[in-house]
């Protein structure tokens, strides 16, 4: 676990070669700006004082919580312009886009393969070189690499 020291110590981020000189020591995300870090520490110690009233998740901002509310009225209000996909945060829309540009910019270090997402990189590091299987099944004791390859085999035990 990182220290309060190592949170002031300019590190490089793992997918890019800039420098990012604010490091959470809660959950190791690296930030360029003092602002960004600042409004970032408060995820893990500020009260989640919104909450949704569809599911009661709650949030620390009210922000989140209406990023949030797309995702159950399916209001989708970032559309890319190039195949009219549409999307509920403008972040996923910027991902996408490398779909339309084949930019790959996350490259795993352990073989020539490169990804045009970080999430995708890291699915692919955790099937392609993980032996680690940290998702038990609580039915037969199986285990999976990922949370979605549990969901699905999880059915099999529901379905009887």
């Amino acid at each position: 676990m990182k220290t309060e020291a190592d949170a002031n110590d300019v590190t490089r981020h793992p997918h890019s070669d800039k420098l990012r000189p604010y490091l959470c020591a809660v959950c190791d995300k690296c930030f360029i700006s003092k602002h960004y870090f600042n409004f970032h520490q408060r995820s893990h110690f500020r009260e989640k004082a919104y909450e949704c009233t569809v599911c009661s998740k709650r949030f620390t901002c009210s922000g989140d919580l209406v990023r949030h509310n797309r995702t159950h009225s399916g209001v989708r209000p970032y559309r890319c312009l190039q195949c009219d996909k549409a999307f509920g945060q403008s972040g996923h829309l910027k991902a996408h886009m490398n779909v339309h540009t084949e930019d790959k910019p996350y490259k795993c270090s352990l073989c020539e393969k490169s990804f045009g997402q970080s999430s995708h990189l890291q699915s692919h590091k955790r099937y392609a070189h993980s032996t680690g299987r940290p998702y038990d099944c609580l039915y037969c004791g199986k285990t999976f690499k990922s949370g979605s390859d549990l969901k699905r085999h999880v059915r099999i035990h529901s379905a009887a």
